[in-house]
């Protein structure tokens, strides 16, 4: 009885000895689990070269070279004649009026369209704000006016009516300096604004013809005369458009302009002198409606 107790006490004992070290071996592999296992670094060789961390680049460019084709309507410009005496004393019978008179005012200037070329450079101030100076070149414009004027011979009972015919050829070239601000960040598409100042430099070939019609005709007196002139005017733009990128290099400006362009006077010598020795003649400055397009390249 004795010799069966103490062999069921032995194996009642090794039976809880396995469980405890089942339990021990259990808790051992939750603990180390992958959740809450350490990652120890490998040891750095001592002959290890140390790589530098990379330094950013900032992309972008800084100047730009653009050229630009363009269309200008050029509408009317206001147009004045004077100087010139009509009927003057000690004239040429029947065309003499009492005293003789000048001319007030005149019609406006109708001038063509124009074709407009454009070559600048430029720079980037800021990722919005851009800056050029651009040179237009502005295919030669002709204007043409008509004036009419009637008085009463003093030579005779004979009605003179008359008529001046002014004719104009302009060739112009202008500088500018221009501001834009892109309204949205630069990229494939944004809209931008502008305005520029500069100067123009106008170039004028006038003709003048005055035909004088002693009632209705036969008799008839012309005067005529032609001179070339040359200025430098004021000139300024407004600009409003969309610029078009398909890289970083290229853009394709897409706008508006009204370009201001300052007139020009000229004095044209008349014959015979008789008439009038010559007459001076002022072309207004006017506001040109241009379309433009064009192409910018970023240079570096």
């Amino acid at each position: 009885m004795d010799v069966m107790n103490l062999k069921l006490a032995s194996a009642s004992v090794g039976i809880l000895l396995a469980a405890a070290g089942t339990a021990q071996a259990q808790n051992f592999s939750y603990g180390m689990g992958m959740k809450d296992r350490v990652a120890v670094p490998a040891p750095i060789p001592a002959d290890a070269v140390a790589v530098p961390a990379p330094v950013p680049i900032p992309e972008g460019f800084t100047y730009y070279l653009r050229a630009d084709l363009g269309w200008g309507f050029s509408g009317e410009r206001s147009y004045s004649e004077g100087g010139r005496v009509y009927g003057p004393a000690g004239g040429t019978a029947p065309f003499i009026s009492a005293g003789g008179f000048s001319l007030s005012g005149g019609s406006g200037a109708r001038g063509d369209d124009s074709f407009l070329g454009t070559v600048g450079a430029g720079m980037y101030f800021s990722p919005r704000l851009r800056g050029d100076i651009t040179v237009d070149f502005r295919s030669n414009e002709e204007l043409d006016t008509v004036s009419t004027y009637t008085y009463t011979s003093t030579t005779a009972a004979t009605t003179i009516t008359g008529t001046v015919r002014d004719n104009f050829s302009l060739s112009s070239a202008a500088v500018l300096a221009n501001l834009y601000l892109d309204l949205l960040p630069r990229g494939s598409f944004s809209p931008y604004i502008g305005a520029g100042i500069g100067f123009v430099y106008n170039d004028l070939t006038r003709t003048y013809t005055d035909t004088a019609l002693a009632n209705g005709g036969p008799t008839a007196q012309t005067v005529t005369g032609s001179s070339q002139s040359s200025n430098v005017a004021l000139a300024g733009a407004l600009m409003a458009g969309a610029t078009f990128a398909w890289n970083h290099q290229y853009a394709l400006d897409v706008g508006y302009r009204a370009l201001y362009l300052g007139g020009i006077d000229t004095t044209t010598p008349l014959s015979p002198t008789t008439a009038s020795p010559s007459s001076n003649a002022t072309l207004g400055g006017q506001w040109e409606h241009q379309v433009r397009i064009g192409v910018r390249v970023n240079i570096w």
